[in-house]
């Protein structure tokens, strides 16, 4: 009897011994969440921090849009060495990758993009599709976003050169059509907002100044030339002044006028918008 009395107090001890050591220790699942939310809450930190610093009072929704959007591209890189290794962490295809850890993937950016356009109070929505990526169609990320009161897509990502080239930012996904975006995107319509038909005359100004004549066009070129420091130049000019020959046309005047000699350059794809092309020129050989 005695003996199985000792036994009987033995194992109460024991029972409740190990009750305390777990009482003592995490929570494996909720430590997990813990850090979830931790690592939640300094997304949403950095996210307002980002927002009060680029949105003003008096933006429209454009320049609210065209803001983040710039901010994203000069402060975040796409992670390309990981990509290449195959070896991309899971923060990449995270809004924290993008804002706080500054190297993303296209979910990452899309994700970081909504997170930015809810405080900012603009409609928007993430894509998920695939996308043309020079040998193939492989499984991309983008997104919607509603500006004055037509959904138009913008696909941050492809507007961030990669490998990343500082201080340069594109604008050949921003705010385009449906048919824009079908020349190498492909996404089910059906679960989608229909995005605009065209783009519209007044978003071009977002980019600098508009073109109507090829001296005016001469004399914004060397402008924004001069203020990005010989890196890069945007300009928008009239559909009607464009041709197969108008580049060298125009840096033949810049050399004659300013006295800059350009003999090589890169740039960009005509982009439409309304009535207007808006072109971006880079990697010039003087």
């Amino acid at each position: 009897m005695r003996k199985h009395l000792n036994f009987l107090k033995r194992t109460l001890f024991t029972v409740l011994l190990c009750l305390c050591v777990a009482a003592s220790m995490p929570d494996p699942v909720n430590a997990k969440t813990q850090a979830v939310t931790s690592g939640e809450k300094q997304t949403d930190k950095k996210a307002k921090a980002i927002i009060k610093k680029v949105i003003t009072a008096g933006m429209t929704d454009a320049e609210k849009v065209k803001a983040v959007h710039d901010y994203l591209v000069l402060n975040c890189a796409y992670d390309y060495e990981n990509l290449l290794r195959g070896t991309i962490p899971s923060v990449s295809y995270t809004a924290k990758g993008a804002l706080l850890k500054k190297k993303a993937v296209c979910q990452g950016y899309a994700e970081s993009f909504k997170l930015l356009m809810d405080m900012a109070g603009i409609p928007c929505k993430m894509v998920t599709g695939t996308a043309d990526n020079g040998s193939g169609y492989a499984g991309h990320a983008w997104n919607m976003v509603k500006v004055d009161g037509k959904w138009y897509q913008i696909d941050v990502t492809w507007d961030d050169p990669a490998p990343d080239t500082k201080g340069y930012v594109r604008y050949a996904y921003f705010l385009i059509p449906d048919s824009k975006m079908d020349d190498d995107h492909r996404w089910k319509r059906s679960a989608y907002k229909k995005c605009a038909t065209d783009h519209a005359d007044k978003f071009v100004q977002l980019f600098g100044t508009v073109c109507e004549t090829a001296d005016e066009a001469v004399d914004a070129f060397y402008k924004d030339y001069t203020q990005h420091q010989g890196s890069q130049s945007t300009i928008i000019i009239n559909k009607k002044l464009y041709s197969d020959s108008f580049d060298y046309g125009m840096f033949d005047d810049l050399e004659e006028r300013y006295g800059i000699s350009i003999h090589g350059w890169r740039y960009t794809t005509p982009t439409a918008y309304g009535s207007y092309y808006m072109i971006q020129y880079s990697d010039f050989q003087n």
